[in-house]
This record gives structure tokens, C-alpha cells and sequence, in this order.
């Protein structure tokens, strides 16, 4: 199904992909096809599809999803929730991809570290206090633990 035989009272699906929201909407009016707007980097015929709530949306007639600044509007429960999964896939790539740029930056500054005496001696440092600091809190967790026991 496309754009193009939708009728008033169709249900269509709105996949907010940076909300990560979806709602159910129903179809008030469509308008008939016109040309001129750019799609894809060409004319193509459009049809306007007018919510109910007023919104309204000009999308390409050939598709059964369209994309409109962050929303996914598809015409089929299916096509709604590939654009869901899409969605999720593209999320797990981009924290794999995170986790790949924290060790890329621990390496970097690991090489930094080797080629500038200055910051080698800068990192030794900080970590030897982070050693103190982490030392320091188990003693006075430990104390307080033997506080604890004598009351």
C-alpha cells in the first residue's frame, strides 16, 4: 500500500526517532497529488495527508513510509515496526561505537604519555593520588565499621 490510495479514516503510525515515541493517528483528508516539492533530490508527485489533530504532512505518493524531519509515518503496523527496529539497531551502534571511542581515547592519551615526558609524569601523579584517595576512604570506612563494634 502507498501513500497514494490512503482514504480519510486510515490509521497511519508516527515513529518519533529521536523520542523514541509512537502514536496511532487517523487520517482527516487527502489532498490530490501535486508536483513540486523536492524529494530525494527530485520532483516527485506528493499527496498532503491531513491528521485529524490538524497536522498535516506532504509525502511522497509511490511509499508506504515517509520521513519528516525526525518522524517515521508509515501506513502499516509492519512498516511501523521496522522503523522501530531501525531505530534500535542504529542506538546499539552508536554505544558500540561509543565504547570504541573511550578506548581510542585511553590509548591516545597512553601514547601521548610516552611521547611527552611531562604528561607521563602528570598521569603517574594523579593516578598515585587516586590510589591515596581510594586507600584513604577504605581506612575510614574501616574505621567506622571498629566505631560501630565498640558502641
Amino acid at each position: 500500500m502507498t501513500f497514494r490510495e490512503i482514504k480519510p479514516g486510515h490509521t497511519i503510525y508516527v515513529f518519533d526517532r529521536v523520542k523514541a515515541t509512537m502514536s496511532c493517528e487517523k487520517v482527516a483528508d487527502v489532498k490530490p497529488p501535486h508536483v513540486g516539492n523536492m524529494y530525494n533530490g527530485g520532483t516527485t508527485p506528493m499527496v498532503d495527508v491531513v491528521l485529524q489533530d490538524g497536522r498535516s504532512y506532504a509525502i511522497p505518493e509511490t511509499v508506504g513510509t515517509a520521513y519528516t524531519g525526525n518522524l517515521a509515518i508509515s501506513l502499516t503496523l509492519d512498516g511501523a515496526l521496522a522503523e522501530v527496529k531501525s531505530a534500535s539497531e542504529k542506538a546499539k551502534q552508536e554505544l558500540a561505537r561509543t565504547e570504541s571511542n573511550k578506548e581510542l581515547i585511553d590509548k591516545c592519551a597512553k601514547i601521548a604519555e610516552e611521547l611527552n615526558p611531562v604528561l607521563k609524569e602528570k598521569a603517574e601523579t594523579e593516578r598515585r593520588f587516586a590510589s591515596i584517595e581510594k586507600g584513604m576512604s577504605d581506612i575510614a570506612q574501616k574505621v567506622g565499621e571498629l566505631l560501630n563494634k565498640l558502641t
